[in-house]
């Protein structure tokens, strides 16, 4: 227990250095393309070793660290308040050179993921599972970017695309089931993620990877990631303007769903100065954000409001009201008329409760597995709950997939989360 505790302090302390070093006007850290490699924790957690790495060289890490230490207070303050730590590690700042030597030698930026898909025709473009409105508006909005440059692409996703969101296709042209030359995949952390078939289907095959997920498993030829980023439309931002398309209004309103749906409407923590920039521009390109907000976040089916009844109705409280644990059966989608498609609400809904740290969700598959959605609040972790069961995600939405029965499912989060409760007991 105590090397699983310095091991969640590390990941804890490093998420938050990363957040604070976005914060910094510090000429001599920001614009340095950072990345914390690691955080080095010592075994009574009095001292915290800190390796910084540069995309640019061992040079600007090395000027980046100057000003790190500059900052020294500021961070120690920031880390122990948004952490709530009694006794703020010690730390240094450690100039690391794993990027320049090739610790990632697949990982592009932005420019170079243009060049590629410039460079390439005959274009596939791959979505998650259980599609969400982050790899959709990602998805979308890079078939308008390559059509206006005059190139052949299709969007595919294993399972079926809910009807609200396709105002995003309208105005792109479908070509038929042609050979993809080159594939690349938006908001997808894991080939696994594509569905089980689709994974074996192109697995090893996938050129590039466009992501917003410290948990991405790296597993195309080459990948552009931004954890940093709120959501992975705010990578194709950029994207557009590397590729010189103009962000037209069925561009923007992709982009903007991506977004919002990934911030919650922007009330989630993830939500930062960066994205609501993006956002104002997505804005002044002609993103119709009254109707999108209209569709995603005041509108509920019938189905989906008895689907809600149903699931609240499963609500079980552990650890002293510390977790909430709400399941949907697939005898819920057949009594509601709801089907998959119309969840996405749901896993938000237990965290929203009073002294609940830890929000799950078990939705049974039509196979028998149960895909796990976790939410928490402030400092529990929800990838590392996930990524001990094989899954991944965010800080603060994350998700894995257990095949066994509900009971066997449930047993299994529970014993994650009881250990990310009692670290930060």
């Amino acid at each position: 227990m105590a090397g699983y505790r310095i091991d969640r302090i590390s990941e804890d302390i490093k998420r938050e250095i990363v957040a604070v070093m976005r914060e910094l006007k510090d000429p001599r850290v920001q614009g340095k393309l950072l990345t914390v490699v690691k955080v080095e924790v010592s075994s009574d957690a009095s001292f915290a070793k800190v390796f910084v790495s540069s995309m640019s060289g061992i040079d600007d890490a090395k000027t980046a660290v100057k000003g790190l230490d500059s900052a020294m207070g500021y961070i120690r303050r920031e880390v122990g308040h948004r952490l709530g730590l009694r006794k703020t590690p010690e730390l240094k700042f450690v100039a690391d050179d794993s990027i320049e030597h090739g610790m990632n030698i697949a990982r592009i930026d932005i420019a170079r993921a243009a060049e590629l898909l410039r460079e390439n025709d005959d274009i596939l473009v791959l979505c998650h599972a259980h599609p969400d409105g982050d790899t959709l508006g990602c998805g979308y909005a890079l078939m308008h970017m390559l059509q206006s440059l005059g190139k052949r692409c299709r969007l595919e996703c294993a399972d079926e695309i809910a009807p609200k969101y396709s105002f995003m296709a309208k105005g792109l042209e479908i070509f038929g089931d042609f050979e993809p030359k080159f594939i690349t995949a938006v908001d997808v952390a894991d080939i696994k993620l594509l569905s089980d078939e689709s994974a074996e289907k192109y697995s090893g095959r996938v050129d590039l990877c466009i992501d917003h997920h410290g948990s991405n498993t790296e597993y195309a030829k080459e990948f552009c990631v931004d954890s940093t980023a709120a959501a992975c439309a705010e990578i194709l931002c950029p994207l557009a303007d590397e590729l010189g398309v103009g962000i037209t209004p069925a561009i923007a309103n992709c982009l903007y769903t991506g977004i919002s749906t990934d911030t919650g409407c922007f009330k989630f923590s993830n939500t930062t100065a960066r994205t609501h920039i993006l956002t104002a521009r997505l804005m002044e390109c002609g993103a119709e954000i009254s109707e999108i907000n209209r569709v995603f976040f005041e509108t509920k089916s019938l189905s989906y409001v008895q689907l809600e009844r149903l699931a609240l109705d499963s609500l079980k409280m552990y650890f002293g009201g510390r977790c909430a644990v709400i399941t949907i059966t697939q005898d819920m989608f057949a009594k509601s008329g709801a089907d998959d498609s119309e969840t996405d609400a749901i896993p938000g809904l237990s965290r929203q409760i009073e002294g609940v740290e830890a929000g799950i969700t078990l939705k049974e598959g039509k196979d028998g597995t149960f895909k796990i959605s976790v939410r928490t609040h402030a400092p529990i972790d929800a990838s590392a709950i996930c990524k001990a069961l094989g899954g991944g995600g965010h800080v603060r939405a994350a998700g894995c997939r257990i095949r066994g029965s509900r009971d066997e499912a449930e047993r299994l989060v529970l014993e994650q989360v009881e250990k990310a409760l009692s670290v930060n007991e």
